[in-house]
């Protein structure tokens, strides 16, 4: 028997690294939402810019909200708000815009986004360790 391989926890800014297909959750920042095609547009401005280097051009996620219907509640999709997303990475464009074609969200409302951002950086370095075991 076989079952679907899980979601990889991941910072909004590596969407782009990762290749088509990846299984990935994610949080963002709503920024746009287009009531008309059903895509959420979300960024997470991370990791911070150095002080004297000049930024990169700030990542967005664009959800493709179509699978999940009327699932998705109006207060999710207000721009300000923080949204955890499960989803499938899409193909790549030529912008920094990430496609994603969403299977789950829910607010992330309340985060403590140090501590998130942290967590984060501890597991993806737990992961990188035990890759070279």
């Amino acid at each position: 028997m076989t079952f679907p391989l899980p979601s990889t926890l991941v910072f909004l800014s590596d969407l782009p690294h990762l290749p088509s297909g990846s299984k990935v959750r994610f949080l963002g920042c709503v920024s746009r939402y287009s009531t008309q095609s059903g895509n959420l547009y979300l960024q997470h401005a991370y990791p911070k810019p150095v002080a004297g280097k000049q930024a990169e051009k700030e990542v967005t996620a664009v959800a493709d909200l179509e699978l999940l219907g009327d699932t998705v509640k109006t207060t999710d999709t207000q721009i300000g708000e923080w949204v955890n997303v499960i989803g499938t990475v899409g193909e790549k464009s030529k912008t920094m815009d990430t496609r994603i074609k969403a299977v789950m969200l829910w607010s992330a409302s309340g985060i403590k986004l140090e501590e998130y951002e942290k967590a984060v950086e501890g597991r993806k370095a737990s992961e990188a360790a035990t890759r070279k075991v």
